[in-house]
């Protein structure tokens, strides 16, 4: 499994049309985007901060969609109403599950 994790910190006067152009882009998905799961999650501690986390089967699978207008829309969004503080690629190969 490959995963990308965006952090962006988005302008406080921009935030709800930050949120809104997620929606937005997000609803757009379709049955050929070869996304696992996309999630989007606010920071408990800066509500101006944002975490975008997908998972791909393959890295073959996460570059196409880096290459699609959905991902160039998520990407002007964060560029445009913030700024990206940080942007990592996990190649995953194996997944412990324990009990808590």
């Amino acid at each position: 499994m490959i995963k990308l994790e965006i952090r962006v910190k988005i302008l406080p006067y921009k935030r709800i049309e930050f949120i809104q152009a997620v929606k937005n882009i997000c609803s757009l998905k379709s049955v050929s985007d070869p996304v696992t799961s996309l999630i989007v999650c606010q920071h408990l501690n800066d509500e101006n901060i944002f975490n975008c986390t997908g998972e791909w089967d393959s890295r073959e699978k996460l570059d196409n969609y880096m290459k699609s207008i959905t991902y160039e829309m998520l990407i002007g969004a964060m560029q445009v109403l913030g700024e990206i503080q940080q942007a990592q690629i996990h190649d995953i190969h194996t997944t412990d599950e324990f009990g808590i």
